[in-house]
């Protein structure tokens, strides 16, 4: 608030925007003017400063000759002003609020006449510190008798006079400060009542008494006349400002008793019979004495009540504390008061039933419990009891409030008690702890509100920790979300006293606490609780946004040791986008495994849990667990895996859609799996691999082909319920081609379709008749089941026999770069006849040997060609040439005269480089891969998973 009063002492929080970078308060000047003359501050402290944004602490000094006599408010200004740039010295409006000096209390407020006796008075904004000149009765007190309390401060002072001998009377008292001059705005007056002690006194007189008991409760006196000298005595019952009747009733001497107690006489009396309705009377005992004197006790106050109605016996405390300012903070002191009640309904014990207001501020105070001390039978009077225990609610406004408690009756209001309940301005306690050099323990003060000063409630600074974070949830989000921060030994206990700056490399902001709370039995020294604010919008490039949590206590900012992160996660509009999804499509009957990695959609945090995205088939979801589980999930993506059985599989296409499920059906991004027909059988491999690179026609073949798409069930068929159906070619004795083994080799378990059926069959083909052994031929088969349904045609080439041919090639796949032996095994090469001479070799090296490959590489006869003969086979052997392109390169092996003999080297592609290989997960890096051996740019197809 940009007002306060002028006795100083208002802490003000300045934010200035785009001002000069201050690291010391000499480098800025702080001041006010008015009236054409200029005042300087000189309680400042900088709490943070940059080029942003600067923050201040300004704490009020006393006004002087602002507010005139008159005391009305004054508006003035305040400047701030920087020494190295005068551009930016800035302003603003600060009223002044006046403050009168209150006569609060006196205590005691009737004292006897002989004089020596002290009494305190309590009055609020009165100045401070100053000498004091008091009067009493118009005459000038010396100084020896006065004394001002060191618990005094400029809100509130006690001043303690000393009496002098004065006939017994009501006396003014008038308290000035010394140097004001007469007469002087700043005094304050009250009344003494000096009493003569040589009448009777009522010791401890009570305060009222049920208008149904005849008999008033025992009165005690000192000072009583001795019984011998008493003619009479007479209860006077004198009209008051609240009710003009009196009455007068004779009290048997008799009735006029020693007590236990020395000098105190006891005397029972009862309620003048011509009082027959409530009201408040002035009550004294008057005594006719032999000779003719009389002699009367002081009168006291007695309240006549109607014993069966409820009433207010005690409120307490019956003067409580308004609302105060420390360091800054405006605290709300709300105070505990217990109402000890007459004639309370014994039936209510349901809170809810009360209603507790204040006027005239309207407040309400909250019931905390009803308790009924004392229960008695029906048509006794003044004999119920109840505590009834309330919190009151912080007044700002000095003053008397009338507090009415009232039963809710069908919706209307049922008046129970009512009574007064005085707010004060509380002790000035961050003065009074600033003389030992502590500050106020504001929050036990909160617990415990208290008028006057207390060393109880002043803490040492030394004594505080600055805070740590233990736990951020959530750690990441975007504009607007909600972050609850665990913090241990945060010195806080409202949201407007914790500061919370969003810090990035370009921007940095302060924004409010939603809401603190701090655990049962938290501290200033000790404490821990949750704090939550709302991420703002980011005005920074970065991922990461620093997070540092303050506040100002004792003068001095804390702060978090070590700010936290909140990472900023990229905006979401529009629709998801499905960057990959493999497979594009499935074979029908086949079961779906999908892997989907979406962008544009909300991070999913560890544990991992799918109920965060929203996954549709044709519009429908498909709801988690078990067919939809999170792979991985970061700032820029997040891959999923969708399973779905064979069973829900059906149509030409399936229609997808992934997202976040907060951002609902209409932004999912779509994607399409395609159901394709089955493929017919197929042979897939075989073995030899090339069956028609040519196998002798004069021998017998053990071959095996593996094919695919075929009826699982086919697998667990026996050999011998198959058969082989050849043409093209006769065997040697009509033999038939056998089948020697059926197996599965599907790599998926449990496989029950075609669309996973793998099965091998291994043939054994006879040797051919004579024809067949001179001319070769191609043998077509057709593998059948016992019932003649075909399962698939094969054909396998037979050579001429004695011609040449290529039997194996090792190794199976060569480095692209060669470099590596190469060892080719031929039959009946060069001719058939060498295996028996043994001449193969010497043949082989006269007749000008080549290998050549498509490439245009020849190898001619050179040295490092190894040849020898093996278990009837001509073995080369020759380093292979290094490769262009990774895949198959044909060769072929001839001699001079002869026909050239084909066969296959496959090279292997070497692993590719990456550079670099790492990166960052927001994406944007360029990466290099090189790769040797590839056969075009358009053959090129980028995947992409985590690990």
């Amino acid at each position: 608030d940009l007002q306060g009063p002028e006795i100083g002492g208002h802490v003000l929080n300045v934010e200035i925007l785009n001002f000069v970078s201050l690291t010391s308060v000499v480098n800025v000047s702080f001041s006010y003017e008015f009236g054409g003359r200029k005042e300087f501050f000189d309680s400042v402290q900088i709490v943070s400063s940059n080029a942003q944004k600067t923050e201040l602490l300004i704490v009020t000094p006393e006004f002087k000759g602002v507010v005139q006599t008159g005391n009305t408010d004054q508006s003035i200004v305040i400047f701030i002003e920087p020494s190295q740039d005068s551009k930016k010295k800035v302003s603003f409006n600060y009223l002044v609020q006046a403050v009168k000096a209150t006569f609060i209390a006196a205590n005691p407020s009737t004292v006897p006449a002989s004089g020596g006796k002290t009494v305190t008075a309590e009055i609020d904004f009165f100045e401070y510190p100053t000498q004091i000149n008091v009067t009493f009765g118009g005459v000038l007190l010396p100084p020896t008798d006065i004394s001002v309390l060191t618990v005094s401060s400029k809100v509130k002072s006690f001043v303690k006079i000393s009496l002098p001998a004065k006939t017994y009377g009501v006396y003014f008292v008038v308290m000035s400060p010394a140097l004001c001059a007469t007469p002087c705005a700043k005094s304050v007056g009250f009344a003494v009542n000096l009493y003569d002690e040589s009448l009777p006194v009522i010791q401890l007189p009570p305060s009222g008494g049920p208008l149904q008991k005849t008999t008033l409760p025992t009165l005690y006196l000192t000072n009583a006349p001795a019984l011998e000298s008493i003619t009479s005595i007479t209860l006077a019952f004198g009209a008051s400002g609240t009710s003009s009747f009196s009455a007068e009733a004779p009290v048997d001497i008799a009735n006029l008793q020693e007590s236990t107690v020395t000098g105190v006489k006891r005397i029972t009396v009862t309620l003048p019979s011509n009082i027959t309705a409530p009201g408040v009377f002035r009550v004294s005992l008057r005594f006719a004495l032999a000779g003719g004197m009389n002699k009367s006790s002081a009168p006291f106050a007695f309240k006549v009540f109607d014993g069966f109605a409820p009433r207010v016996i005690e409120i307490n405390p019956s003067r409580i504390p308004t609302t105060a300012m420390v360091e800054g903070r405006k605290l709300n002191l709300q105070s505990k008061v217990s109402l000890l009640c007459a004639n309370f309904p014994n039936d209510l014990t349901n809170l809810e039933e009360l209603s507790a207001v204040l006027s005239p501020s309207l407040q309400t105070a909250e019931v905390l419990e009803v308790k009924h001390l004392v229960t008695c039978d029906w048509g006794v009077p003044d004999c119920n009891r109840t505590l009834v225990k309330l919190w009151m609610p912080a007044v700002e406004a000095a003053g008397v409030e009338e507090f009415v408690l009232s039963r809710i009756v069908n919706g209307s209001l049922q008046q129970l008690a009512v009574a007064d309940l005085t707010f004060v301005p509380s002790c000035d306690h961050e003065f009074f702890c600033k003389q030992s050099g502590k500050m106020v323990n504001y929050v036990k003060l909160l617990g415990n509100p208290i008028l006057e000063c207390s060393a109880s409630v002043c803490l040492d600074k030394m004594l505080i920790s600055d805070p740590v974070v233990l736990k951020v949830t959530p750690t990441a989000g975007r504009a607007g979300t909600q972050v609850a921060v665990q913090v241990k030994d945060l010195p806080a206990f409202a949201a407007q006293d914790v500061s919370v700056v969003v810090t990035g490399s370009a921007s940095r902001q302060r924004v409010s606490v939603l809401s603190l709370q701090q655990d049962d039995g938290s501290t200033l020294m000790a404490s821990q609780g949750v704090l939550r604010f709302e991420a703002p919008q980011f005005m920074s490039p970065d991922d990461f946004a620093k997070i540092q949590i303050s506040t100002i206590v004792g003068g001095k900012a804390r702060v978090l040791a070590f700010p936290f992160e909140f990472e900023y996660l990229p905006q979401i509009t529009g629709r998801a986008q499905v960057v990959s999804f493999s497979p594009a499509s499935i074979m029908q009957e086949e079961a779906l495994i999908l892997f989907v990695t979406v962008q544009n959609v909300h991070r999913i945090d560890r544990p991992y849990s799918a109920d965060q995205l929203l996954v549709q088939v044709a519009g429908v979801e498909i709801a988690p667990p078990g067919l939809v589980s999170i792979i991985s999930s970061d700032r820029t993506a997040t891959s999923l895996r969708i399973s779905m059985p064979a069973s829900a599989i059906a149509g030409s296409s399936m229609e997808f859609g992934v997202g976040s499920k907060i951002e609902g059906s209409t932004n999912l991004g779509l994607f399409s799996v395609d159901i394709v027909p089955t493929p017919l059988p197929v042979i897939i491999s075989s073995f030899p691999r090339d069956l028609s690179a040519g196998a002798p026609a004069d021998e017998e073949h053990v071959i095996s082909v593996t094919v695919a798409y075929l009826d699982p069930a086919l697998a667990s068929l026996d050999a011998s319920n198959l058969v082989v159906e050849l043409s093209g070619v006769s065997t040697e004795g009509g033999a038939s081609v056998d089948v020697l083994k059926v197996v599965s080799t599907t790599a998926v378990q449990s496989c029950t379709a075609r669309y996973c059926s793998v099965i091998e069959f291994m043939l054994k083909v006879p040797a051919l008749d004579q024809e067949g052994k001179d001319t070769g031929g191609t043998a077509n088969m057709t593998i059948k089941t016992a019932q003649q349904e075909v399962i698939i045609d094969l054909a396998f080439d037979l050579t001429a026999a004695g011609e040449a041919s290529v039997v194996l090639v090792q190794p199976a796949m060569i480095p692209l770069g060669g470099n590596v032996e190469v060892t080719v095994f031929l039959k009946n090469f060069p001719d058939p006849a060498c295996k028996t001479s043994n001449t193969c070799v010497q043949q082989v090296n006269a007749a000008n040997l080549k290998v050549e490959f498509a490439n245009g590489i020849a190898l001619v006869n050179p040295t490092e060609f190894l040849k020898e003969q093996s278990n009837g086979m001509f073995v080369l052997k020759f380093p292979a040439p290094a490769g262009a392109f990774a895949g198959a390169e044909t060769g072929n092996i001839s001699i001079t005269g002869g026909g050239k003999l084909e066969f296959d080297l496959r090279y292997m592609m070497p692993s590719a480089h990456v550079s670099p290989m790492d990166g960052r997960v927001s994406g944007g890096e360029t990466i290099t891969i090189s790769a040797t051996g590839w056969y075009s740019a358009e053959t090129v197809r980028m995947t992409w998973s985590t690990s």
